[in-house]
């Protein structure tokens, strides 16, 4: 089992999201990220560019939910 920590969760969805773009509901049921969007805004504010697009996904129990968001990483700020 990897280890929950910030840092690890941060590696995971640099990962995750070099591979492809993944929304929220990715993140938790695939990755066990349980708060994605405080851990994408961390990694804004160190310079990582990823934007937000809204969709309409559901969730592995069936479950549609509308205004998801699905993350894109476009690579790292040169600021």
């Amino acid at each position: 089992m990897q280890p929950t920590s910030i840092n690890n969760q941060h590696l995971t969805i640099l990962s995750a999201l070099t591979d492809s773009p993944k929304s929220t509901i990715d993140l938790r049921h695939g990755y066990g990220i349980m708060q994605p969007a405080p851990r994408i805004k961390e990694l804004r504010d160190m310079g990582y560019k990823i934007d937000t697009v809204c969709i309409d996904e559901h969730t592995p129990d069936n479950i549609n939910h509308k205004g998801v968001a699905k993350y894109v990483l476009l690579g790292v700020s040169n600021d």
